[in-house]
């Protein structure tokens, strides 16, 4: 009750002063008119949704063009992969085949130098010291036993006339040289022989007489190189006692020009047999025939 009465009497002394009560609104003159509310102004698109699809979609884009990217990434990983593959089976092969390769040269080398051996052994073991020059294509017969040896020959085992014997050799190549002038050969090819051979064989045909084709014992040629090599001389030697490998041998005597197979390692016995074939059957130059020995 009394705080009732206080607000009343603090009421009526705010009347009298004419102090508006709090929170009482203050009476107006005139009708009140309704106030009516204002529409909303319209507001314009925002462009940001736009820009975000675009964006979006160029993103997917990205994004497929990226997977492709990868897909074609992988593809050419799988083929380099292939073709290293490849590569290192080629590379295994032809480390194997080289292997091989030089497996076989080692080999051929060994058997060209146990074939020089043999070939020096036999030509020491059956070279006699004096024997007759055959008819081309044959073999030369044994001398008889105790047969002496001749000048420019050796026994075997021996080591047969060196290029340093000159009186010899020099006395051998004047009968071949008259030999030669007597047949009608002027361009003789000998096969064979070593390299100190054809040096003293090449002093003596600077001195005069015929002129000489010298072809290496241990050199490779074809059968076309033979056949150029026949073509440009009349008279064809085959050395067969030096070193001579029978391969190269074979290439020569093939045509018309029929060889004359010389069994004797020595210069001066070389010459010599030449000389003695030369006279018992010369018949003119390229005749194919150079002559036959006489029946024992």
């Amino acid at each position: 009750m009394d705080r009732r009465r206080f607000q009343d009497e603090f009421q009526a002394a705010m009347q009298a002063e004419g102090v508006r009560p709090l929170r009482q609104a203050t009476p107006r003159s005139g009708p009140v008119q309704a106030k009516v509310p204002t529409p909303p102004s319209p507001v314009p698109p925002s462009p940001v949704p736009a820009e975000r699809d675009a964006l979006r979609a160029e993103r997917d884009a990205l994004r497929a063009e990226r997977d492709a990217l990868r897909s074609e990434r992988d593809a050419l990983r799988a083929e380099r992969d292939a073709l290293q593959a490849i590569s290192d089976a080629l590379r295994a092969e032809r480390d194997e085949a080289l292997g091989a390769l030089q497996r076989e040269q080692a080999r051929g080398a060994a058997l060209d130098q146990e074939r020089r051996s043999l070939q020096r052994r036999l030509a020491q073991a059956v070279a006699p010291p004096d024997t007759a020059v055959a008819p081309p294509d044959t073999a030369v017969a044994p001398p008889a036993p105790g047969a002496a040896a001749e000048p420019g020959t050796a026994e075997a085992g021996d080591d047969p006339d060196p290029p340093t014997a000159a009186a010899p050799i020099d006395a051998a190549w004047a009968a071949f040289t008259r030999a030669c002038a007597r047949a009608g050969r002027h361009r003789v090819l000998i096969v064979g022989g070593s390299p100190a051979y054809h040096t003293a064989l090449r002093e003596r045909a600077a001195q005069g007489g015929p002129r000489l084709r010298l072809v290496d014992g241990e050199a490779r040629r074809t059968l076309a190189q033979a056949r150029r090599d026949e073509a440009k001389a009349d008279l064809l030697v085959i050395w067969g006692a030096t070193i001579l490998p029978h391969s190269t041998s074979e290439l020569y005597g093939r045509g018309a020009l029929k060889p004359v197979r010389i069994p004797h390692r020595g210069i001066a016995g070389m010459l010599t047999k030449v000389a003695e074939a030369l006279d018992l059957g010369a018949s003119g130059p390229r005749s194919g025939a150079v002559g036959r020995l006489p029946p024992g």
